[in-house]
């Protein structure tokens, strides 16, 4: 896998959180400050899925988007597949289908996870 210098996740970090859409999301509706802090840790729990293969924190990530706001989710969603079809494309690893399977299998629980939000409560 192609790796970045160490040095230059400082100032895509800093970039992204101080870019000025990020002021006015703050100041203006800070709802949307929501997927401003959940978006990267998706795509970090992302790609640490795909280069260690675990699991856990994905799904946990994959999951809170959805129990805050299921517009959100989809947005990120197709970032993180934006992302993963660039690793795939950058590792030239299209067949690798347990890791294809791990992926899936870690979104699908971490989909289903918040849906104990929809049972119903006992009257």
């Amino acid at each position: 896998m192609p790796r970045a210098p160490h040095w230059t996740v400082i100032p895509a970090t800093f970039s992204y959180i101080f870019f000025g859409y990020t002021a006015f999301a703050a100041f203006e509706h800070p709802f949307f400050l929501n997927p401003l802090i959940i978006f990267p840790l998706l795509i970090w729990s992302l790609n640490l899925l795909l280069v260690t293969h675990k699991t856990f924190l994905f799904t946990i990530i994959v999951a809170w988007p959805l129990w805050n706001n299921f517009y959100f989710a989809f947005m990120m969603a197709l970032g993180a597949l934006v992302f993963w079809s660039g690793y795939l494309y950058a590792t030239r690893n299209w067949f690798n289908w347990t890791q294809h399977l791990r992926l899936l299998l870690a979104t699908g629980i971490g989909t289903l996870t918040p849906m104990v939000l929809l049972l119903s409560e006992p009257h």
